[in-house]
């Protein structure tokens, strides 16, 4: 069980903190794969369903992501475009960053670091 958000979880390898706000903040740690990404993305989808489009995700403890967990990010990209809003990735460790590159997923998700208005730089 999820301590934070009081939901089970797949796998103990994903943590996930949500901080409520404009954008909501959603804060991971551990591994974003095929075993955590439908909890991830399960996750995102009622935080935009339920409130504000934006969601800033705090990538900084992520320790590995793989392409499932890509899916789950553009998954829940789509949801959050359609309703006008959109994910952005803060602090990303400089794997998710190659990562990113790689795909070409840099150009969808602006990545930053987290400014003192809690926007990316």
């Amino acid at each position: 069980m999820n301590m934070t958000t009081g939901r089970p979880t797949p796998s103990t390898q994903l943590r996930t903190t949500v901080r409520p706000g404009s954008p909501q903040r959603v804060a991971v740690a551990g591994e974003l794969d095929i075993l955590t990404a439908a909890h991830l993305e399960g996750l995102l989808t009622e935080i935009i369903e339920n409130g504000p489009p934006r969601v800033e995700i705090d990538a900084r403890d992520l320790t590995f992501c793989d392409a499932t967990g890509l899916q789950a990010l553009v998954a829940a990209d789509e949801i959050a475009m359609r309703r006008g809003g959109g994910l952005t990735l803060t602090d990303a460790p400089p794997l998710l960053r190659r990562i990113l590159r790689i795909t070409g997923l840099d150009r969808r998700f602006p990545v930053g670091e987290r400014t003192g208005g809690g926007r990316p730089a």
